[in-house]
């Protein structure tokens, strides 16, 4: 999960960050060192209508991933890591939750985005990470709580992700901040 702020009307999350390492004891990770979980599968350029070629590589999600219907995917953008000298390359997706198609909905499970690292197309792994925000006293969760936004278009320079936010303009989530926690609720 990366904390978030807005563009425009900015919220300091510094002491979230603070809060999960110190209090909490969450392991900080960068988004370089996460651990990527899951595998995609390289699809080759498709030859179309008229022998044009449609695009010249891509992935399909893991089987579940791509089964699920409350998970709907929405903007894309890409990412190096290490400026000039980077040695790998991703891809960064959004997809926002949809909580009528889920027939076992008990919380909103707000926004994720799955870190796709794309270097080698023949051993594509990638990992979903949730956007959260601080939580407020008239929140019911303790710390933190789910993004419960669109996500559409997403862009990537340095080390902010910038995250469309139809209700509130644009959302800024700072990529040094993503701690690792239990997969539950």
């Amino acid at each position: 999960m990366a904390n978030s702020t807005y563009i425009g009307q900015i919220n300091d999350t510094s002491s979230l960050a603070t809060n999960l390492e110190t209090i909490y004891h969450l392991i900080k990770k960068n988004w370089d060192e996460l651990s990527l979980n899951r595998k995609a599968t390289r699809i080759p350029n498709s030859i179309g209508v008229n022998g044009i070629n449609h695009f010249h590589v891509g992935f399909d999600w893991q089987d579940e991933d791509n089964e699920v219907p409350y998970w709907i995917p929405q903007g894309i953008t890409g990412k190096r890591n290490g400026g000039d000298n980077a040695t790998k390359k991703y891809v960064l997706v959004s997809w926002y939750y949809k909580d009528e198609n889920d027939p076992n909905y008990q919380v909103k499970k707000g926004v994720r985005i799955s870190f796709v690292d794309v270097t080698d197309m023949d051993n594509i792994k990638y990992r979903h990470v949730l956007l959260v925000e601080p939580a407020t006293a008239n929140d019911s969760f303790p710390v933190f709580k789910p993004i419960n936004i669109h996500a559409g278009g997403i862009a990537c320079i340095g080390n902010t992700l910038y995250v469309a936010d139809t209700g509130k303009g644009m959302r800024a989530f700072d990529l040094t901040n993503i701690f690792q926690v239990n997969s539950d609720s």
